[in-house]
């Protein structure tokens, strides 16, 4: 599936392999979100995780309504408010280099910073009732092989990962 419209978003269990992909459109810049989540502390929230929800892949879309705030604000932000000082992501991912001038790293406990992300994980929240996000990874991608081309799965990323959503949240001419 290619995420190449503001609003489109994937969600998969974090077993699955997969790789970042989309089609670049020149003098064009793409944001993404990829909340990681972990089973609800709901019980019977888990059960539908563990047995229904997380086993397929599901794609939607995000009212772009929705997001033209937080598409203007991290456009805007990128180098202040969502700065790689404040949101640092990891230094490698599966053995390579993470460019941390377009990657940042958000976890739960930050999410108080960002009010407009935070809206988005509780709208998520809300529409998929049997997970929590963990933490969010903000990509910046402008040219193809922006983000993490090769194929991985985001379990590694820790037990507690179970499933990710993948949110195209703004798609801007440079």
């Amino acid at each position: 599936m290619n995420l190449n419209n503001v609003g489109d978003y994937v969600i998969f269990p974090a077993r699955f392999m997969h790789r970042g992909y989309y089609e670049i459109t020149s003098n064009r810049t793409y944001y993404t979100l990829q909340l990681f989540c972990k089973a609800s502390e709901n019980r019977e929230a888990f059960q539908n995780v563990t047995r229904a929800f997380n086993t397929r892949i599901e794609e939607g879309r995000v009212e772009s309504s929705r997001l033209s705030l937080l598409t203007q604000d991290i456009q805007e932000n990128w180098d202040t408010t969502y700065s790689v000082d404040v949101f640092r992501p990891a230094k490698n991912f599966d053995g390579l280099p993470i460019d941390n001038t377009k990657n940042r790293h958000i976890p739960r406990v930050r999410f108080i910073n960002v009010p407009l992300i935070a809206d988005l994980v509780r709208y998520s929240e809300s529409t998929h009732a049997n997970i929590e996000v963990r933490s969010v990874w903000m990509m910046e991608k402008s040219k193809e092989n922006d983000g993490f081309q090769g194929w991985h799965r985001d379990f590694y990323l820790g037990t507690e990962v179970i499933t990710t959503i993948v949110v195209n949240v703004g798609v801007v001419n440079k």
